[in-house]
């Protein structure tokens, strides 16, 4: 309620970073809502790169979009990449394992001076993110978050505390007992 509030009394067109953009539903729901929003979609599997195009080109005559075909991250490098072609695919920590190809990485901070909805949804990444100093920009996340990268033992505690670091109260969706979850984070009134 506090989110579709926020997002509601904007004066512009809706600001929208979707990290993990996968084939593009999620831009798409944005677009029910506000058709002239401007997204930013991430997103570096080959094959939901192709759905995503597409999905993005059947909606060019709305808002602005702009595709980063890359892996979202707190720095510009090369990482290893399990490409599956399906919600799962992540950034890789075994050289040797199926599916693993080296893709691009950019440092998504530019990208969030002045956005007004960050989605995040990259498989584990996420954590990098969330401890990095310049995380706090937007005014409002949604993060589907992941055991796997977590710095801490339980992830759940984890989310919690960096979000709440960078200003943020936490509306959760789910939590589930693997240590996985969802939730809508707003920013504290001033």
């Amino acid at each position: 309620r506090a989110v579709a509030e926020l997002l509601d009394g904007l004066p512009r067109p809706l600001r929208v970073v979707d990290l993990g953009a996968n084939i593009g539903l999620y831009g798409a729901l944005v677009r029910t809502r506000e058709p002239n929003a401007r997204i930013v979609s991430f997103e570096p599997d080959p094959a939901n790169l192709i759905l995503l195009r597409a999905c993005l080109q059947m909606n060019a005559g709305l808002g602005e979009s702009q595709l980063v075909p890359a892996c979202a991250a707190a720095r510009d490098e090369l990482v290893r990449f399990t490409a599956l072609g399906d919600p799962g695919s992540r950034v890789a920590d075994e050289p040797g394992a199926p599916g693993v190809r080296h893709v691009e990485a950019r440092d998504v901070f530019p990208f969030l001076e002045g956005v007004d909805l960050l989605k995040v949804d990259i498989e584990g990444s996420e954590w990098e993110l969330l401890a990095d100093e310049r995380f706090g920009e937007p005014g409002v996340v949604v993060l589907e978050y992941h055991p796997f990268g977590c710095p801490d033992g339980d992830p759940h505690v984890e989310v919690d505390r960096l979000l709440a670091r960078a200003g943020y109260d936490l509306e959760p969706v789910y939590r589930a007992p693997d240590g996985s979850g969802m939730l809508w984070a707003s920013k504290r009134a001033a």
